[in-house]
């Protein structure tokens, strides 16, 4: 197969498992991948992954390029960012500088093609950088990528030769600014390893209270605004006021760790809250084996982000856990009654907590849930089948090269 590239933000990243499970996934069937970060990791690596890092090239960290290869890019970045703020412009100049020097490594290596996840820097620089070459390139828009860091997407949509859409909500976004069919815009969704993230072996006891009147209640997420676990420690201090005493566990580290704690003690649920802080892979996969019930009411932020399709969501449903979440539109084609869980508004806490507590009364209906969402997620999102869409696309576009 013809060698491709990946080009992300920083690789690999704990907290962007879909990422790396991706180009993993493509190297075990054969293709011949390149990865390139923009910034080196400043996570620590989990050790399963330091191979990946190490074969990472850093965009930044070396002057791939030159000032003369630099001029076209930079022209380019000029012409199409008419309009936009000037730091906005100084970007995307800094972006075609880098795409020049990425390219001469690409031609180096005899890419041809390649693929950027997140729709901001990284799409920026794989464009240039295929511009500078003449070969095709493709990215894969997320959330806040797309809600905050918009610059320039329009071109980018026009001048991709696929955008991956991880819900169909995406691709109307994307053909509201820029037309295209189904070739344009596949719908390739973030896959979940569904012969990895399954239902825990265990089966119910007395011990194991998925057969009594009592869940244990799990949350797994960045901790950030968007999350909505605010909203989510307040539902769980409502239902200890109603008598329901469920103990919550978060999963995750982030910028609001510090207000959550602060909201946790003045909820006077400190004995029932436990957060975690950052969690590897395979602990998560064990704490899904060990609760009953997730919840992650994504909101819309202050800011204007939002998810998009949350994988640990989609980890969850996996694991045959019934869910609670939000109520946005990508996460709709993911969360519904028919497919494993309840959707709320989830900055309506009362909501939260009434949707958590019919959970808890109905042990059947948690069962029923999580089968109907392990189903769906087996069907739609698992990632052997995503990558075998994404796979169809890459062949498409070197067809066309």
């Amino acid at each position: 197969m013809f060698p491709i590239a990946y080009i992300a933000g920083q690789f690999p990243l704990r907290s962007e498992t879909f990422v790396w499970r991706e180009v993993r996934e493509l190297m075990r069937r054969g293709w011949d991948v390149h990865t390139f970060a923009l910034h080196r990791s400043t996570e620590v690596t989990p050790p399963e992954l330091v191979e990946l890092r190490d074969n990472t090239r850093i965009v930044y960290d070396h002057e791939m390029g030159n000032a003369f290869a630099s001029l076209p890019g930079l022209w380019d970045a000029a012409t199409h960012a008419s309009g936009t703020p000037a730091r906005d412009r100084l970007k995307l100049a800094m972006q075609a500088r880098a795409g020049a020097g990425l390219a001469r490594e690409l031609r180096r290596l005899g890419v041809r093609h390649i693929h950027a996840h997140f729709a901001h820097a990284p799409a920026s620089v794989a464009m240039y950088a295929a511009r500078t070459t003449g070969i095709g390139f493709s990215f894969m828009g997320h959330a806040n990528d797309l809600f905050q860091r918009r610059q320039a997407l329009s071109l980018k949509l026009s001048r991709a030769e696929f955008v991956a859409c991880i819900s169909k909500w995406h691709r109307e976004l994307y053909r509201s600014l820029v037309r295209g069919d189904e070739s344009k815009y596949p719908i390739i969704h973030c896959g979940v390893d569904t012969d990895h993230w399954t239902p825990s072996p265990i089966p119910s006891s007395p011990e194991h209270p998925a057969s009594q009147a009592t869940a244990r209640l799990l949350t797994v997420a960045r901790l950030v605004p968007k999350k909505g676990i605010d909203y989510l420690v307040r539902a769980v201090a409502r239902l200890h006021q109603t008598g329901r005493r469920i103990p919550l566990t978060i999963a995750g580290e982030g910028p609001e760790r510090g207000r959550i704690e602060s909201l946790v003690r003045e909820c006077s649920l400190s004995d029932h809250v436990t957060l975690l802080g950052a969690t590897e892979s395979e602990d998560v996969l064990n704490l899904m084996h060990n609760h009953d019930i997730f919840a992650l009411p994504c909101v819309i932020d202050p800011a204007g982000d939002r998810d998009g399709v949350p994988v640990s969501l989609m980890e969850a449903m996996a694991c045959g856990l019934p869910v609670v979440s939000g109520d946005l539109p990508a996460v709709r084609e993911l969360v519904s009654q028919e497919s494993g869980g309840v959707l709320v508004d989830g900055t309506d806490v009362e909501a939260i907590a009434s949707s958590i507590a019919s959970l808890i009364d109905q042990p059947d209906r948690r069962k029923s849930l999580g089968q109907l969402g392990r189903a769906h997620v087996v069907r739609e999102f698992s990632l052997a089948a995503n990558v075998t869409r994404l796979e169809a696309a890459f062949d498409a576009s070197l067809r066309r090269d």
